[in-house]
Protein backbone atom coordinates (compact mmCIF):
# COMPACT_ATOMS: atom_id res chain seq x y z
CA UNK A 1 0.00 0.00 0.00
CA UNK A 2 1.30 3.12 -0.41
CA UNK A 3 0.54 6.44 1.44
CA UNK A 4 0.51 10.04 -0.15
CA UNK A 5 0.93 13.38 2.37
CA UNK A 6 0.80 16.57 1.02
CA UNK A 7 4.64 16.83 0.44
CA UNK A 8 5.73 13.20 0.79
CA UNK A 9 4.65 9.60 0.14
CA UNK A 10 5.89 6.22 1.25
CA UNK A 11 5.03 2.77 1.39
CA UNK A 12 3.27 0.52 4.04
CA UNK A 13 5.88 -2.69 4.58
CA UNK A 14 4.77 -6.08 3.20
CA UNK A 15 4.60 -7.38 6.81
CA UNK A 16 1.66 -4.65 7.88
CA UNK A 17 -0.41 -5.44 5.06
CA UNK A 18 -4.02 -5.73 6.22
CA UNK A 19 -2.72 -5.38 9.54
CA UNK A 20 -2.45 -1.94 9.92
CA UNK A 21 -5.08 1.60 9.50
CA UNK A 22 -3.63 4.37 8.30
CA UNK A 23 -4.93 8.31 9.54
CA UNK A 24 -3.11 11.03 7.40
CA UNK A 25 -4.17 14.68 7.51
CA UNK A 26 -2.42 16.96 5.30
CA UNK A 27 1.64 16.28 6.30
CA UNK A 28 0.24 14.21 9.24
CA UNK A 29 0.71 10.30 9.27
CA UNK A 30 -0.23 7.93 11.90
CA UNK A 31 -0.06 4.43 11.76
CA UNK A 32 -2.16 1.58 14.03
CA UNK A 33 -2.17 -1.82 14.66
CA UNK A 34 -5.66 -2.61 13.31
CA UNK A 35 -6.12 -5.14 16.23
CA UNK A 36 -5.70 -1.89 18.71
CA UNK A 37 -6.77 1.03 16.89
CA UNK A 38 -5.78 3.62 19.81
CA UNK A 39 -2.04 2.47 19.53
CA UNK A 40 0.23 4.26 17.09
CA UNK A 41 3.18 2.07 15.59
CA UNK A 42 4.72 5.34 13.92
CA UNK A 43 3.53 8.53 13.00
CA UNK A 44 5.40 10.76 10.20
CA UNK A 45 4.61 14.60 10.30
CA UNK A 46 6.63 17.23 8.83
CA UNK A 47 8.74 19.74 11.08
CA UNK A 48 10.44 23.11 11.35
CA UNK A 49 14.41 21.19 10.58
CA UNK A 50 15.71 23.72 13.51
CA UNK A 51 13.97 22.17 16.12
CA UNK A 52 14.02 18.42 15.37
CA UNK A 53 14.20 16.74 18.83
CA UNK A 54 14.75 12.73 19.10
CA UNK A 55 12.38 11.81 22.44
CA UNK A 56 13.28 9.31 24.76
CA UNK A 57 13.40 5.55 25.22
CA UNK A 58 9.65 5.36 25.09
CA UNK A 59 8.75 7.58 22.10
CA UNK A 60 11.80 8.76 20.02
CA UNK A 61 12.37 10.08 16.34
CA UNK A 62 13.95 6.84 14.87
CA UNK A 63 14.51 8.86 11.24
CA UNK A 64 13.95 12.06 9.38
CA UNK A 65 14.64 13.58 5.72
CA UNK A 66 15.21 17.02 4.94
CA UNK A 67 12.21 18.10 2.14
CA UNK A 68 13.43 21.66 2.44
CA UNK A 69 15.96 24.59 3.42
CA UNK A 70 13.70 24.89 6.76
CA UNK A 71 11.53 21.65 6.75
CA UNK A 72 12.22 17.78 7.06
CA UNK A 73 9.69 15.08 7.86
CA UNK A 74 10.38 12.93 10.80
CA UNK A 75 9.37 9.46 11.69
CA UNK A 76 8.58 8.58 15.38
CA UNK A 77 7.55 5.61 16.84
CA UNK A 78 6.18 4.54 20.40
CA UNK A 79 8.66 1.42 21.81
CA UNK A 80 5.25 -0.62 23.02
CA UNK A 81 7.46 -3.45 23.62
CA UNK A 82 9.48 -1.00 26.06
CA UNK A 83 6.20 0.85 27.45
CA UNK A 84 4.38 -2.44 28.55
CA UNK A 85 7.18 -3.99 29.96
CA UNK A 86 7.99 -1.02 31.98
CA UNK A 87 4.19 -0.53 33.08
CA UNK A 88 4.26 -4.11 34.14
CA UNK A 89 7.52 -4.45 36.20
CA UNK A 90 6.63 -1.36 37.84
CA UNK A 91 3.06 -2.60 38.91
CA UNK A 92 1.02 0.41 37.69
CA UNK A 93 0.48 -0.35 34.32
CA UNK A 94 -0.45 3.34 33.76
CA UNK A 95 -0.59 2.53 29.74
CA UNK A 96 -2.85 -0.52 30.73
CA UNK A 97 -1.03 -2.76 27.57
CA UNK A 98 -2.47 -6.57 27.98
CA UNK A 99 0.92 -9.08 27.45
CA UNK A 100 -0.91 -10.17 24.03
CA UNK A 101 -1.96 -6.41 22.75
CA UNK A 102 2.24 -6.11 23.86
CA UNK A 103 3.34 -9.32 21.99
CA UNK A 104 0.93 -7.91 18.80
CA UNK A 105 2.78 -4.03 18.98
CA UNK A 106 6.71 -5.73 18.87
CA UNK A 107 5.58 -8.24 16.35
CA UNK A 108 4.71 -5.63 13.92
CA UNK A 109 7.07 -3.01 15.16
CA UNK A 110 10.17 -5.42 14.63
CA UNK A 111 8.57 -7.09 11.44
CA UNK A 112 8.15 -10.23 13.39
CA UNK A 113 12.15 -10.21 14.66
CA UNK A 114 11.28 -9.50 18.35
CA UNK A 115 9.24 -11.29 21.01
CA UNK A 116 7.34 -9.12 23.92
CA UNK A 117 8.42 -11.75 26.10
CA UNK A 118 12.44 -10.71 25.33
CA UNK A 119 12.05 -7.10 25.77
CA UNK A 120 10.05 -7.73 28.97
CA UNK A 121 12.71 -10.09 30.66
CA UNK A 122 16.08 -8.08 29.14
CA UNK A 123 13.73 -5.31 31.25
CA UNK A 124 13.65 -7.41 34.36
CA UNK A 125 17.02 -7.84 34.18
CA UNK A 126 18.07 -3.99 34.37
CA UNK A 127 21.22 -4.79 32.39
CA UNK A 128 20.40 -2.34 29.65
CA UNK A 129 20.22 -5.67 27.33
CA UNK A 130 16.81 -4.49 25.97
CA UNK A 131 18.06 -1.43 24.27
CA UNK A 132 19.47 -3.67 21.19
CA UNK A 133 15.95 -5.60 21.25
CA UNK A 134 14.06 -1.80 20.68
CA UNK A 135 16.79 -0.74 17.71
CA UNK A 136 15.05 -4.30 15.98
CA UNK A 137 12.13 -2.12 15.73
CA UNK A 138 13.36 1.61 14.59
CA UNK A 139 15.55 -0.28 11.92
CA UNK A 140 12.55 -2.13 10.50
CA UNK A 141 10.57 0.99 10.18
CA UNK A 142 14.00 3.00 8.86
CA UNK A 143 14.68 0.04 6.59
CA UNK A 144 10.99 -0.19 5.25
CA UNK A 145 8.91 2.99 5.71
CA UNK A 146 11.79 5.15 5.55
CA UNK A 147 13.92 4.00 2.63
CA UNK A 148 10.41 4.01 0.72
CA UNK A 149 10.15 7.87 1.76
CA UNK A 150 10.38 10.04 -1.03
CA UNK A 151 9.53 14.03 -1.58
CA UNK A 152 5.78 15.01 -3.88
Amino acid sequence: KHVTADQYQFDIPDYWQKRVVVQQSGDKVTIYSKDYPDRALCQLRVVDTANITAGDIGSAMVAHAQLDSTHSVAVWTTRWGYVAAKDSLSGENAQKISDEEAQTLVDLQTGGKVKYQQIYDAEAKGDGQSFSLLNVGDEFVQSTIFNSLKRN
